[in-house]
């Protein structure tokens, strides 16, 4: 009896328990899920306040929405009806949306190109409704990258740049933008893919971000946001094939970009130190190669054969000129070999290093040609004049000698000494270079190796 006491006690205590720890567990449920019904204004507000709504709130005071005026010249061509030919020749102004993002608090501000290509007047809006002139700083064409200072003495909300270097497929992504005039608009996606090349109005650039985020005309220029509210990139174009495919121009290339527009107003040129031609295949044939340059340290010989730089195909002297061209100073780019694989660091080159490996490689020494008009009894004043040249080097060669003024370079009209700075940084990789050579009163043609 005392046994079966005992039991019927044991499993009495033992079903209060069971049911103890029931409404225990219960409780904690009800715990981690309020009744939303009693919960105050303030509990409600952080229970909505998402990770997105917190990169919105963070990166949405620092989008602008941008509004020029452009000037659009009538087609040259175009005939006017008879009786109206002054209505037809005036210009047409024109005006167009888009968006940028503030990156300094001094009120510099990033967006496309083409947003403010040939405006003649441009005005940005804050998200708090303040509106401010503008004026264009420094533009890359390029890479569709431009800076504009807002002219407001108020510091301005600035966004925080971020990196595109560990972008992962999949992960969250705001736009922020105006779309078609509907200021300060934003729409959530992923990143759909990377390094993807997308070709916008004859134009060619790689490296892009694609992301299924809604882009839409007037949000060219807008900053692309993780869920951090940090800008991993500037919104560009969106594919014409449907909506969902939308492209951004990552913010490491945009930060490059940038900092050589605001200090220079343009971005430096890229130097490889090789120079290419053309030949019977696929690729380009290194001519030569720089001594200490950025391809001699990769590894690079003359003769290798060039397949593709960074992923891009190369097919000729043009692609690779075009290639070089989109180059940042600083950034390190794979190039392909038949060969080996090697990575070189692109380096930046000035106009007058430029002119003095053009005058190296060809044997000569120049200077302008109205500093030394009276010494060497020149007829004319405009161009530049051999002043030095190297016996049986490639000028001297193709029959040039001191005092011919060189009057053109290529497609480039050469004035002084400036203009030559500039046509040898366009001439850095190529078989040979033809010039316009004026001696006395005659001028004459004449290509020379490069």
């Amino acid at each position: 009896m005392r046994i079966g006491k005992h039991c019927v006690t044991f499993t009495v205590v033992l079903c209060l328990s069971l049911l103890a720890g029931g409404g225990d567990a219960e409780a904690r449920r009800s715990r981690r899920t309020p009744d939303v019904d009693r919960l105050t204004k303030a509990q409600k507000l952080a229970l909505r306040t998402t990770a997105t709504v917190r990169a919105i709130k963070r990166v949405g005071r620092a989008v602008i929405a941008i509004t020029t005026k452009k000037v659009v010249r009538r087609n040259p061509f175009h005939r006017a009806p008879y009786g109206y030919p002054h209505r037809y020749q005036r210009r047409r102004k024109t005006s167009s949306l888009g968006s940028g993002v503030i990156v300094s608090k001094k009120g510099y501000a990033v967006t496309n190109e083409h947003v403010v290509s040939q405006a003649t007047d441009i005005t940005v809006k804050l998200a708090d409704g303040r509106r401010y002139k503008a004026k264009v700083v420094g533009a890359a064409r390029n890479f569709d990258l431009a800076v504009i200072k807002i002219q407001a003495y108020a510091k301005l909300p600035a966004a925080k740049l971020g990196t595109s270097k560990d972008l992962m497929r999949g992960e969250t992504v705001i736009a922020i933008g105006n779309p078609f005039g509907l200021s300060h608009t934003a729409s959530k996606g992923v990143v759909s893919a990377l390094k993807r090349t997308v070709r916008i109005k004859g134009r060619t650039f790689n490296d892009f971000i694609q992301t299924d985020a809604a882009i839409n005309p007037g949000n060219s220029g807008g900053p692309l946001v993780n869920i951090l509210g940090e800008v991993i990139g500037i919104n560009t174009a969106v594919h014409r094939g449907g909506p969902g495919i939308g492209f951004a121009i990552p913010v490491d290339r945009v930060r490059r970009v940038v900092n050589d527009l605001l200090k220079y107003g343009k971005v430096r040129g890229a130097y490889l130190g090789m120079g290419v031609y053309d030949y019977n295949g696929p690729g380009v044939a290194v001519s030569g190669v720089q001594p200490g340059g950025p391809a001699a340290k990769a590894g690079i010989r003359r003769g290798d054969i060039i397949y593709s730089i960074k992923g891009q195909s190369i097919v000729d002297v043009y692609t690779f000129r075009r290639l070089v061209r989109k180059l940042i100073p600083g950034e390190k780019v794979w190039v392909k070999m038949r060969r080996l694989t090697v990575k070189v660091k692109v380096i930046s080159l000035s106009p007058q290093k430029a002119r003095a490996l053009f005058e190296q490689r060809l044997g000569f020494a120049l200077d302008s040609a109205a500093y030394y008009a009276r010494r060497m009894r020149l007829q004319t004043r405009d161009g530049v004049v051999i002043r030095k040249i190297v016996r049986n080097g490639r000028a001297w060669k193709v029959g040039l000698r001191r005092g011919d003024v060189i009057k053109r370079v290529d497609r480039h009209t050469i004035k002084s000494v400036a203009d030559m700075n500039k046509a040898a940084l366009r001439l850095l990789s190529g078989r040979s270079v033809m010039m316009i050579v004026q001696r006395g009163r005659n001028s004459y043609y004449v290509t020379v190796p490069y």
